[in-house]
């Protein structure tokens, strides 16, 4: 195994903490062993004392995972004898909470991968050959996999890629995962596939896969523009048409980001003559539901931003939060705090909500509670909900909305969905965006291995419009490449000039 230099210092670390483990050895007394057993105690700890989930009578099955999932996990540490079975054994815990706020950001990765070739993506529903080496003459990229070894394209993925990437209740999260299929990261020449059919122009062809060993460095761009590419910078432009188009990479934002981010949105006040404009989530895996709500107010009025607020907590009055109580969910908000005053103002509402989240939690952990629940706050802060609707305000924006999305749109980003998917003249369009659970708010705790961390939610929403895991799907997808911006406006700004702009289903909770 080819390791970059600091991993060795890490092992020398680790080697020191072997005495600590908790578990017996046997047989196998690799220093991975005993990082990878550290690690998942500490994850299992972490969601136990931590999480709201396994707290939450609503989802049983989160509770049994993370006891099934701990031992499963446990008896893969015991073999791991390099960075590969480490990694295994945590990605495989984590994964099978299929919580999208709930994950492990691993500092290191091994140099050298194997691969037969070529990198896979999912594309217009079907496994396909995204990128091939300049010595492979087949497959063809845009080909289709059908089967390797007799086994099924969509049974392979989950065999080698569900258990440790992905989400098998969101379809989308194969767009994310797919460059996984054919990628294997261990030490070892991979046993299978070994033979895979293939699907193209002239109908289908088979061909032997020829695994090779290749630097990670070289190997990992191709797996990213399989995966995501690189979302455009936040900003502001004109673009064909008399249309506007404003990309939104990112709601996880931190000193000049946001100074950055309220010039963009301010800007928009200048183009509410546009005949369209492009709201671009691609790429925007959450962050602060305030910019949301904010660029709605942005594109139509402060007036009708705060009344589509309004109306969305009129429709979900009886929505409300229980944050799990902990010294360390307190402590994460009390720093929260200063980013929140920068963005939305001490003064603000939701200053003032998070404020007071933070007194009532270290009240709470004083008394021994388990769960604090938000609603006398939410009252005391933002008022009782209105039961009779508000008069509709007219927006000050008139034109058509696109608002494209990709399958890394999560968190805060699903929230800004929650309010686009109800606003006027709105059509989505684009990809899939991803789905997540009722765990919000995520913090990071340091492995003791120091290999990274683990992510997980700090608390849980009730009774929220957007089901479990649920996505958004565009009126209308892009098949081509998510990233090719240039093939995308022009696509959009044909839709805008032809009027063949498709029908927006409504949302249930609209």
């Amino acid at each position: 195994m080819d390791l970059r230099p600091a991993l060795f210092f890490l092992l020398i670390a680790v080697c020191g903490l072997v005495a600590a483990a908790t578990i017996a050895v046997t047989g196998n007394d690799s220093p991975w062993r005993h990082m990878a057993e550290q690690d998942l105690a500490t994850i299992r700890d972490t969601i136990r004392d931590r999480h709201p989930g396994p707290l939450d009578a609503r989802n049983p099955a989160f509770a049994q995972w993370n006891a099934r999932g701990y031992d499963e996990a446990m008896a893969l540490a015991a073999q791991a004898t390099d960075f590969p079975g480490y990694e295994k054994a945590l990605r495989e815990y984590v994964n099978g909470f299929h919580d999208g706020h709930l994950s492990l950001n691993l500092d290191m990765q091994a140099t050298r991968a194997w691969w037969p070739g070529f990198v896979m993506a999912w594309r217009d529903n079907a496994w396909r050959v995204h990128s091939v080496a300049s010595d492979v003459a087949s497959p063809r990229v845009g080909e289709v996999l059908v089967a390797c070894d007799g086994i099924a394209a969509e049974d392979l993925y989950e065999r080698r890629v569900v258990p440790f990437y992905g989400n098998p209740e969101i379809r989308s999260s194969r767009v994310v995962s797919a460059p996984r299929l054919l990628v294997d990261i261990g030490t070892d020449k991979p046993e299978a596939p070994s033979n895979c059919t293939f699907r193209g122009a002239n109908g289908e062809h088979k061909r032997a896969l020829d695994w090779r060993r290749t630097a990670w460095d070289v190997l990992s761009p191709l797996v990213q523009a399989a995966r995501t590419g690189t979302p455009p910078s936040v900003g502001v432009r004109s673009v064909a048409g008399n249309g506007t188009w404003v990309s939104l990479p990112s709601f996880t934002l931190h000193g000049a980001e946001i100074e950055q981010t309220k010039a963009v949105l301010a800007q928009l006040e200048q183009h509410r003559d546009s005949d369209y404009m492009v709201v671009d989530v691609r790429g925007n895996g959450g962050g602060s539901s305030y910019w949301g709500s904010a660029t709605i107010a942005a594109i139509y009025g402060e007036a009708f931003g705060k009344w589509m607020d309004d109306e969305a907590t009129r429709k979900q009055a009886n929505t409300y939060v229980e944050f799990r109580v902990s010294q360390a969910t307190a402590d994460h908000f009390r720093s929260e705090l200063p980013r929140i005053a920068q963005g939305a103002g001490k003064d603000s509402q939701d200053y003032r909500y998070f404020d007071r989240i933070v007194a009532s939690l270290d009240a709470a952990v004083k008394r021994g509670d388990a769960l604090l629940d938000d609603r006398a706050i939410q009252r005391e802060v933002y008022g009782a909900p209105k039961a009779i609707a508000a008069p509709r305000p007219e927006p000050a924006y008139h034109g058509r909305v696109f608002f494209l999305t990709d399958a890394n749109c999560a968190s805060a980003c699903l929230d800004f969905a929650d309010l686009m998917v109800c606003a006027p003249n709105m059509v989505q369009v684009g990809g899939e965006t991803s789905g997540d659970t009722a765990y919000m708010d995520v913090a990071k705790r340091p492995l003791p291995s120091g290999t990274g961390t683990i992510v997980y939610a700090t608390k849980v929403y009730r009774d929220r419009a957007r089901g479990h895991n649920e996505t958004y799907v565009p009126a209308t997808a892009w098949s081509g490449d998510a990233w090719d911006t240039a093939g995308i406006e022009a696509w959009i700004a044909d839709m805008q000039r032809s009027g063949k702009v498709p029908v927006q289903k409504p949302a249930k909770h609209c």
